[in-house]
């Protein structure tokens, strides 16, 4: 791994400012909150929130206080408290306000015991805050808890400490270290705070030298670690350790350079990272402190910065904001993104086969899937967990460019490719049944599962450019028609907003939106390119990127008010493989028509393209998804190589820092609050120990849809080590969705749950409820179309939707599979069906009175016995009258199984 870090510019401070706080806020964003100018001298009133996702700052509520020298600490349902500091020249502040990201709003909080400026605030195990020191020329020694509402007085140090550094271990107690006493005492001692009794006790050993000002925060071991300050007259280089579990200041050792108020991290892969600071021989330089201590030169940022903040995203990325560039001016007037890890490439298996434009889904069991494509377009492969095996047979040939689209209830349907032909295929069972047919044959098309379950399919040629789009409705297995897109396109892609609404964008220099509630289309935006085979990136319900394509090599962003914002550059002209969230950012891999290296980018949404390391092989064509593991997997449509390759952000992380999630509820409903348990959700204080340092480390809780990949941080309502409670939006859309918890920029494995709508809620019109429709804004209570009776129908599914056509008396009988294997329709009495299949390998309609026999013959084109006469004799149809009333026998007896499961419903309710 590459040890220099990659830096670039962020976008310019709305406010200059330094001394500010800067917290971590359970939806990913940062909030940037008061601080001071020196020249003229402006104690900040004013807010800021970076959103990374978009690398964009706005304006935040203001203060009720303007603030610097003060505290801030997010509490654990999500509310950021800020406490003290300095309002003016001279005037220290006793007063606290809460900002809630929820609300966009700050109030005024409770009064400290004491006024108080560059004290710490420190975030205990049960939610409360323990307030140390003060910054007054005094002996003030007066320590307090933040707790239900108000302050409380607890135990007080041996000394008044201010600059100091307090940081939470693991085992729940605080260590202060250092810091002076306001006038001109620098303490080398170090004290940790018992809160269950809330009592102090002295560490053994000391400082080499008394500094204020320094950096502390713990090792992936546990161990805290403190470096840098001043010692009154210059900056120091000493670096201090207690280790995890003990009572004593490990001997200083030196770092390479010297450094007063400086920023240090943990970073995701364990290593500790150094930015900003003054009074070093070069106060650019960015140092590392490697897993075993030793020190590493990781490059160097644009000018020196002082008095900032320093913050891990969500993706682990470092966002160093404010501070000096040459104290006392000028400020630093932009943010700074520094990425100390390096992504690459890892080769997964080969396919067993020769592979070219099908499909890849990542199916509800795990397991990613290629359906269709040349040049076996019935073919089904399943990845293992190191080879690419056979999944199963289509029914039907979906040979070029066919789509693939999870349906709520956990199958894939496929459509196109060639012909007309659609069906619905079952990964527990690698079968597949038919559809009704589409209205029109497509390739080239887009699909995507709507919010009432259905799925939009729209575009395409077959031959031709086709405009109607078609719904399809998986209670019937039919389709109907839909409005027709104003401009025809082949090569879009389609994606859908939490809103309900799809975007259809690519393939033509429109930008349009579906709503279901109309069945209409309405054109956006018209864009400059047509983003030939180029990707639709959901940023919002608001706004899309429409990214790349054939000699395209911009990011167009759209919004849904039809403005276009200034489009960005890309790094590649090429075609673009379906493009994936990655946390914060899109990898867009970009296929090689020429034959030259595969190449891949990050773009953020509103942020500039960063390179990635090529693809480790050459393709012509490729396709991606993101794997349930989190990593998109890369598929070459070369038929000649059928390589692929899983993408990693290169982080290396620790197995001790990855948060692990253990449980997570299997279904979700809107507007609940929902428990994910595990463990190492957060470690202590985790990030700064100083004065001017948020704590960092809430856990953040992305939802990501599965099949459409849109994602989203969940509201935090209250969080811990080992829990984290979060509220499901209410109008989230129905479906299968992957959540993982994110922990000092480390994503826990992911847990699949399903979003289902209650019957009573609240819905969107046109939303399918979890029984029954969206009518009037509540959901029905069912019945026999979508869920029936017994809560999804009389086997696991209701009459349409999982019953008589769909997992009951056609594709799947009355008891998982019919009477014998299979069912009356498909599955027969004897392998085989009155419809599809007969008595003997036959059939009353294919393979019976029409084509085929009783044996192997029929009335029309064989006879009784391999043969026979045109019309077939009277014998024929005798036989077959018999199995129709056989049959009649079977209707009557399910009949009476689903009247009398009906009749139990009634009386249940």
């Amino acid at each position: 791994m590459a040890v220099a870090a990659d830096v670039r510019q962020g976008p310019a401070l709305l406010t200059p400012r330094s001394f500010q706080t800067a917290t971590l806020l359970p939806d990913g964003r940062v909030w940037l909150a008061g601080g001071v100018s020196i020249s003229p001298f402006v104690v900040h009133a004013s807010t800021e929130l970076y959103d990374p996702r978009t690398e964009l700052l706005s304006q935040g509520p203001a203060l009720v206080v303007g603030r610097h020298f003060h505290s801030g600490v997010l509490l654990r349902d999500g509310s950021v408290l800020l406490l003290g500091g300095k309002s003016s020249g001279t005037q220290r502040e006793a007063s606290t306000e809460r900002f809630s990201p929820s609300t966009g709003q700050v109030v005024a909080g409770p009064q400290m015991k004491s006024s108080r400026e560059r004290q710490t605030a420190t975030l205990l195990e049960d939610g409360r805050v323990l307030v140390v020191g003060d910054f007054d020329g005094t002996s003030n020694r007066v320590t307090e808890l933040f707790v239900d509402g108000g302050f409380v007085l607890t135990g007080s140090p041996s000394v008044s400490r201010g600059e100091h550094v307090a940081v939470r271990l693991l085992d729940g107690r605080v260590v202060a270290i250092g810091g002076r006493d306001g006038t001109s005492t620098f303490w080398k001692t170090g004290e940790v705070y018992e809160p269950v009794s809330g009592t102090w006790s002295a560490l053994s050993g000391a400082l080499a030298t008394g500094v204020a000002e320094s950096a502390a925060c713990l090792a992936a071991d546990g161990t805290l670690v403190t470096l840098g300050g001043n010692d009154g007259n210059v900056a120091t280089a000493q670096v201090t350790t207690v280790a995890a579990g003990a009572n004593a200041l490990a001997a200083a050792t030196p770092m390479p350079v010297r450094r007063d108020v400086p920023n240090l991290v943990s970073l995701p892969d364990g290593r500790l990272l150094v930015a900003g600071g003054t009074g070093g021989s070069d106060d650019t330089q960015l140092l590392v402190r490697t897993l075993s201590g030793g020190w590493q030169d990781a490059g160097h940022l644009p000018q020196s910065q002082s008095g900032g903040t320093l913050t891990v995203l969500a993706d682990g990325t470092v966002l160093l904001a404010g501070g000096f560039e040459a104290y006392p001016t000028p400020l630093s007037a932009r943010l700074q993104l520094i990425s100390p890890h390096e992504p690459f490439w890892s080769s997964a298996p080969q396919l067993f086969q020769s592979w070219r434009d099908g499909a890849l889904l990542v199916a509800v069991d795990g397991h990613a899937y290629l359906f269709g494509g040349a040049p076996d377009g019935r073919a089904v492969s399943r990845l293992e967990a190191s080879a690419w095996v056979d999944g199963g047979r289509l029914l039907a040939d979906h040979a070029d460019h066919p789509t693939a689209t999870l349906l709520l209830d956990g199958r894939v349907l496929i459509v196109g490719g060639v012909g007309a032909t659609s069906e619905v295929f079952d990964p527990a069972t690698g079968r597949s049944t038919a559809t009704g047919p589409m209205a029109h044959p497509r390739t080239g098309h887009a699909a995507v599962l709507l919010g009432t379950g259905e799925v939009l399919v729209a575009g395409g040629t077959g031959p031709g450019f086709i405009s109607q789009a078609e719904r399809f409705h998986p209670g019937t297995l039919s389709f109907t028609p839909a409005a027709s897109v104003n401009v025809t396109r082949t090569g879009g892609q389609l994606t859908l907003s939490r809103d309900g609404r799809a975007w259809l964008g690519a393939g033509a220099t429109q930008v349009e939106r579906y709503d279901p509630a109309r069945d209409a289309w309405d054109v956006v935006a018209t864009l400059g390119s047509a983003h030939q085979q180029g990707a639709v990136l959901l940023e919002s319900d608001d706004a899309v990127t429409i990214a790349g394509g054939v000699g395209t090599a911009t990011a167009d962003r759209v919004r849904v008010d039809g403005g276009i914002d200034v489009s960005r550059a890309l790094l590649g002209t090429v075609p673009v493989a379906r493009s994936y969230l990655l946390r914060d950012r899109w990898m867009l891999a970009h296929a090689n028509p020429d034959g030259g290296p595969a190449t891949a980018e990050l773009l953020t949404p509103q942020g500039p393209a960063l390179a990635l390391p090529d693809l480790p092989f050459r393709s012509s064509g490729a396709v991606s998804a993101m794997a349930a593991d989190g990593r998109p997997l890369v598929v070459s449509t070369s038929p000649a190589q059928g390589d692929s390759a899983w993408f990693d952000e290169g982080r290396n992380t620790l197995g001790s820092l990855v948060p692990n999630l253990v449980s997570a509820p299997a279904v979700w409903r809107p507007g609940d609050a929902v428990t994910l348990t595990g463990s190492g959700f957060s470690r202590g204080e985790g990030a700064r120990g100083a004065y001017n340092s948020s704590s960092s480390e809430v856990p953040l809780v992305r939802l990501e849809r599965l099949g459409d990949p849109a994602s989203e941080y969940l509201p935090v309502r209250n969080w811990g080590q080992f829990a984290v409670t979060v509220d499901v939006p209410k109008g989230q859309l129905p479906g299968w969705y992957s959540v993982r918890v994110i922990a000092r920029g480390s994503p826990s494995q992911p847990q699949l749950v399903r979003v289902r709508l209650r019957t009573g809620g609240p819905c969107v019109e046109g939303v399918v409820c979890e029984s029954g429709q969206c009518v009037a804004g509540v959901c029905g209570d069912g019945g026999v179309t979508d869920g029936g009776v017994n809560d999804g129908g009389l086997i696991d599914g209701g009459l349409n939707d999982g019953g008589i056509n769909d997992g009951g008396l056609i594709d799947g009988g009355l008891i998982d599979g019919g009477l014998i294997d299979g069912g009356l329709i498909d599955g027969g009495l004897i392998d085989g069906g009155l419809v599809d299949g007969g008595l003997i390998d036959g059939g009353l309609t294919d393979g019976g009175l029409t084509d085929g026999g009783l044996t192997d013959g029929g009335l029309t084109d064989g006879g009784v016995t391999d043969g026979g006469t045109p019309g077939g004799p009277p014998s024929s149809l005798q036989v077959g009258c018999g199995c129709g009333q056989a049959g009649g026998a079977v209707w009557i007896l399910a009949l009476m199984f689903l009247r009398g499961r009906r009749r139990a419903r009634h009386l249940a309710d």
